[in-house]
């Protein structure tokens, strides 16, 4: 296995992972066999100062290198895409990590491959619906009750006087008019209770 780690001074395995990986100004090839380091080179990273598009023209220098791992803080998602379309694995290690140390774990399988960028895109799962949606009736929203303005009670009508219940009338006749009166006709406008307190005449 070949791994490049981008170095923060120098280069080599008493140095450290650098802080970025683009503008590392050296990176360090190490070839690993069987668990154990064979062979190491230190390669200049020409891409360190141009003003854009490090991190691609870093990407294709160490595919051209042949490198099988790579050692990095952190890798943009664009690098991640160039490196991994390539087969590269990426070994993600904080920066300052001495590269003896993190090139040993990797050796042993105690160093996790990162996979942060970029994912296969996988779209989420569709929303069941099902084709034929039962209708069910919209619920009756609650409405405030108000009860009917209560009316006011009528007053009965009062019953009509009665010839019997005056006091001209005697015998199916009507003293006052002198004429005969069935009893339970209404009276005429003369009407006196039977009961009343006083006489006029």
């Amino acid at each position: 296995m070949k791994i490049a780690v981008p170095s923060s001074k120098s280069g080599g395995l008493e140095d450290a992972v650098a802080t970025v990986f683009a503008r590392a100004p050296v990176f360090t090839i190490i070839d690993v066999e069987n668990g154990e380091i064979k062979n190491i080179r230190i390669i200049q990273n020409e891409a360190m100062n141009v003003p854009s598009g490090a991190g691609s023209m870093v990407a294709q220098m160490l595919i051209k290198e042949g490198v099988d791992a790579v050692i990095a803080p952190q890798l943009g998602p664009n690098v991640m895409a160039i490196i991994q379309a390539a087969g590269i694995k990426v070994y993600t290690f904080p920066p300052g990590t001495p590269i003896r140390g993190a090139v040993e774990k990797i050796s042993k399988g105690e160093a996790p491959q990162s996979f942060e960028y970029p994912q296969p895109f996988q779209a989420p799962p569709q929303a069941y619906y099902p084709t034929q949606q039962s209708q069910v009736p919209p619920t009756p929203q609650s409405q405030a009750y108000y009860p009917p303005f209560p009316l006011p009670a009528r007053p009965p009508i009062p019953e009509p006087p009665r010839h019997k219940d005056c006091i001209h009338y005697k015998n199916g006749k009507c003293d006052f008019w002198n004429l005969a009166v069935h009893p339970d006709d209404p009276a005429c406008p003369f009407f006196i209770p039977r009961n009343a307190p006083w006489r006029w005449w």
